[in-house]
């Protein structure tokens, strides 16, 4: 049996195509093996949001042709797709797969090898995800919005919106499966359905898979403040099975660079926005991207940005560092910032961040918690899972609880993380999950 590996770098639409492509080597009778083994086709599905993960696309590469020089390697994703000539001049590179084309790796590899003989191809080949224990489900790709800092609508082009009907099957098989949350994705996710001239689209997909028997949780990636209308706010206000948990990039909290950046919203905005979604759901938990050292950004600049991240009280924030993109309009600003100014400022976001988000688990503190089971933590010997709020939960309880949802009393903060006792007796322990 032949052997593949798979390495992702980058967002969720890419885990989501890796998991397909490993579904689609697993249906033609490869075994899936991890990347660090010697393998006979290793994938590299690659991103090039940065310079830094350019570079790491590269890096990663060199290690699987030195883990096994006789290996086929083929790359695809955003590299790939925006710099082929690039990726096909590293020697010991085979396959160079554009984004387009990333479903039909597994029969260029096999073709590639002369594997001729594969097992009875099935349609439906879905166990639980390949590697995540949450389910990704991708709605739609593409980007319209071209910010001054971001490649990522060169690299995947326009919306692209996928079949209503399509995205519902392919969630009821993984339910079947025993999948209990899944979480819709794409490059701009709130703007599904517009290339088909639906802007209700979101709503509607959500309406419909509510309705899903087994089906426990249905969760948002990262969705811009701008397509959270008062009707989808209201419809996650309501609705038990979506979750409280929002990430919505603000990027700045400063007018002046967001501007420069081609942002479509105001600090005000974004201010009014989310107090508006607190006052529906005060659980809610809202994490967030910040970039700092853009061009042009002064220190006043920086201090509207924390200035906004502690009126909106974050629950978690990803802070980058401003990296300049070759091909960008922000690339190519005269006033760039300095490195050691991009680094200070990132620490001092950082811990106004954590402050925050000890500050929201805190309120958690010997409530009932509701947790979805992922895993054995070998660290702390302990299970862990997340909340539908997205806190990740550590507690002591039977192996049998992975992939349920159990009740866990929250009772200590440590490192971002809540650690409690699994629920016993009258109060119930592992919940029924049926509507």
């Amino acid at each position: 049996m032949p052997k593949f590996a798979v390495k992702t770098l980058g967002c969720k639409v890419n885990q989501y195509e890796s998991e397909c492509i490993a579904r689609g080597f697993l249906q033609r009778g490869f075994e899936l093996v991890d990347f660090s083994e010697y393998a006979d086709v290793y994938v590299i599905n690659t991103c090039m949001v940065t310079n830094v993960t350019e570079a790491k696309s590269r890096k990663i590469i060199r290690r699987a042709i030195k883990n096994n020089s006789s290996a086929l390697i083929a790359v695809t994703g955003c590299y790939a797709e925006l710099k082929s000539d690039d990726v096909k001049r590293i020697k010991g590179v085979d396959l160079v797969v554009g984004n387009g084309e990333k479903e039909r790796l597994p029969d260029l590899a096999a073709k590639a090898l002369s594997i001729l003989k594969f097992p009875e191809k099935r349609d439906k080949v879905f166990e639980k995800p390949v590697f995540h224990t949450r389910a990704l489900v991708k709605i739609q790709d593409g980007c319209d919005q071209f910010c001054s800092y971001c490649i990522i609508p060169h690299a995947r082009g326009n919306l692209k919106s996928r079949d209503l009907r399509g995205i519902i099957c392919e969630v009821q098989e993984l339910v079947d499966c025993g999948i209990k949350e899944v979480v819709l994705t794409g490059i701009h996710l709130g703007k599904f359905g517009w290339d088909l001239k639906d802007r209700d689209a979101l709503k509607t997909l959500l309406l419909e898979l509510k309705d899903i028997k087994g089906l426990a949780r249905i969760r948002l990636s990262s969705i811009e403040l701008k397509e959270l209308t008062r009707d989808l706010i209201s419809l996650i206000a309501m609705e038990p099975k979506i979750c409280k948990h929002l990430h919505i990039p603000l990027q700045s909290g400063s007018n002046t660079v967001l501007r420069a950046m081609d942002r479509n919203y105001s600090r005000e905005d974004f201010v009014g926005i989310t107090r508006e979604i607190k006052s529906f759901i005060p659980d809610m938990a809202l994490t967030t991207d910040i970039i700092v050292g853009f061009p042009g950004e002064t220190d006043g600049c920086f201090q509207e940005t924390v200035s906004v991240v502690k009126e909106v009280a974050f629950r978690k924030l990803h802070v980058f560092r401003f990296s300049p993109r070759s091909g960008t309009k922000a690339a190519m600003m005269s006033n760039q910032t300095p490195e050691a100014i991009k680094e200070s400022r990132s620490h001092e976001l950082i811990g106004v961040g954590e402050i925050f988000t000890n500050n929201f688990l805190n309120r958690f503190l010997g409530r009932e918690l509701h947790v979805l089971v992922e895993r054995f933590n070998e660290d702390c010997k302990l299970m862990s899972g997340f909340t539908d709020n997205y806190i990740k939960v550590n507690f002591k309880g039977p192996s049998k609880s992975q992939g349920q949802i159990v009740a866990v009393r929250a009772l200590d903060v440590q490192n971002g993380e809540i650690f409690g006792n699994m629920v016993f007796g009258d109060e119930g322990s592992i919940l029924d999950v049926k509507n």
